[in-house]
């Protein structure tokens, strides 16, 4: 009997330093600010980067989208416009990409009166999906709002 509590107790410790490992923390206090800020919550911001870029500052997509959050450029300057951002960012660079991915999930969350499933799918393919949803004929998105819910869900505990 003490040698299966021992094993069992190696399995979690174990399965508690993978998930640590994986599911990584980088750039928390310019996360947390952000979250605070513009009202999102830190964990969700979180699985987003981790899900987007894996929290590689340098991350573009094959379909140009940007840095940790992986934002479009035509959405950060739609953003920044309608906010009036009034300050020169750069979408590689950390701190701006946070803060111009923050500022649009806030939009998304009013705009989708906090629903996570359409926050998610509007981020991840435009929200015009939401509305005609086509996202159910894109296996990107699904795995997406999957991959971001699991992210969150572990995020929950670790921070």
């Amino acid at each position: 009997m003490k040698k299966k509590k021992l094993f069992l107790i190696l399995i979690l410790v174990i399965t508690a330093i993978s998930i640590k490992l994986f599911y990584k923390i980088k750039y928390y206090e310019e996360i947390y600010f952000y979250s605070k800020k513009y009202n999102i919550e830190d964990k969700l911001l979180l699985a987003i980067i981790k899900v987007e870029s894996n929290f590689n500052k340098e991350a573009i997509s094959y379909k140009g989208a940007v840095g940790l959050m992986q934002i479009m450029p035509s959405t950060a300057r739609w953003i920044t416009k309608k906010y009036d951002f009034n300050r020169e960012y750069d979408l590689l660079f950390p701190i701006d990409n946070i803060e111009i991915g923050t500022i649009y999930l806030n939009y998304l969350t009013k705009k989708f009166n906090g629903d996570l499933k359409n926050i998610l799918i509007a981020y991840n393919a435009g929200s015009q999906r939401v509305y005609n949803d086509k996202w159910k004929d894109i296996k990107e998105t699904k795995l997406y709002i999957y991959k971001v819910k699991i992210a969150y869900f572990f995020y929950k505990y670790i921070v």
